[in-house]
């Protein structure tokens, strides 16, 4: 019983037994000497069986740790080859992210020399070729216009000079005045009369203003290039949804029009601001450019602007 029972109980069982012995002794009337030999004997064989029962239970014990040990070990192994798996994983992916971030700053810098200088030397290209005929016809408009080209070359190099020295994008300003002033210099240098209308219940938050100012910009580059058109609309509004600026011409554009590097960039830019860019042609004839962004980038107006 020693074995089967619980300690506190076998303790108890022995105590009863000893007790009971004790007793049938004293009935038989043996001397307490040959009583207290028995119980001591009882006394002795329970000791005997609980020393056996304890060395059972600190094997059963030191096996039951083992197991636990060699699982927990196991389990360690497993951890740290996948903990070394996550690692080599970790640094091929950085090894990646670390490409991938040249190309994007690849990828940037020739968005932005292909929008700010490729539309300052178009402008510069156009004014050129008619300067011979400005020569002969108007003198005086052909030193005007030849100090417009001479400012709008200084304009690139500085550009140029910006990208190289920074290797960061030039912003054209933090107001929307610039918009405005944008299509009013290309108005004034392509002689292509450019109606802007704008109307935004607040300011524009500064990142979103200087997508707009690059999809204008290589929108209407484009349409020098391009559309040989006679007019042009920009129009810029909010409104609950967020903002839509829409390019519109009465150029030669017809059918589906096949995206180049300037729509492309166009939409990657409208893409990470969050919005999107539709490009329509028009019946009969001319081009309809359409970016949206999200309505988190119009921020209150607390200057009064």
């Amino acid at each position: 019983m020693s074995y089967r029972l619980p300690a506190s109980y076998s303790a108890s069982y022995t105590v009863l037994n000893i007790v009971a012995a004790a007793w049938i002794l004293l009935d038989q009337h043996q001397t307490l000497e040959a009583v207290m030999t028995q119980c001591l004997i009882l006394a002795a064989v329970y000791l005997l069986f609980l020393a056996g029962r304890l060395r059972r239970t600190t094997r059963t014990m030191k096996e039951t740790h083992l197991q636990e040990l060699t699982s927990a070990h196991q389990e360690l192994e497993a951890a740290y080859r996948s903990l070394r798996q996550a690692h080599e994983e970790l640094e091929e992916t950085s090894e990646q992210a670390l490409r991938y971030a040249v190309l994007e700053e690849r990828s940037r810098i020739a968005a932005d020399i292909h929008d700010s200088i490729g539309h300052g030397l178009t402008s510069v290209i156009v004014q050129l070729q008619a300067l011979p005929y400005m020569i002969e016809a108007a003198p005086d408009e052909a030193r005007s216009t030849l100090r417009q080209v001479t400012d709008v070359a200084r304009g690139c190099l500085q550009d140029v000079r910006t990208v190289v020295h920074e290797m960061g994008l030039v912003r054209p300003g933090e107001g929307q005045k610039e918009l405005r002033k944008l299509a009013d210099t290309f108005s004034e240098r392509s002689g292509i009369p450019v109606a802007f209308t704008m109307d935004i219940p607040g300011t524009i938050a500064p990142e979103q203003l200087y997508v707009l100012y690059r999809i204008l910009q290589e929108a209407l580059t484009n349409m020098m290039r391009h559309a040989q058109a006679t007019q042009a609309e920009v129009r810029l509004i909010g409104n609950k949804e967020g903002l839509v600026l829409t390019i519109r011409d009465n150029g030669v554009a017809q059918g589906p029009i096949q995206p180049g590097f300037g729509l492309t960039t166009m939409r990657e830019r409208c893409a990470k601001a969050g919005g999107r860019l539709t490009v329509t042609s028009l019946a009969p004839h001319g081009l309809e450019i359409t970016a949206s962004l999200p309505f988190s980038t119009v921020t209150p107006n607390n200057r009064g602007e």
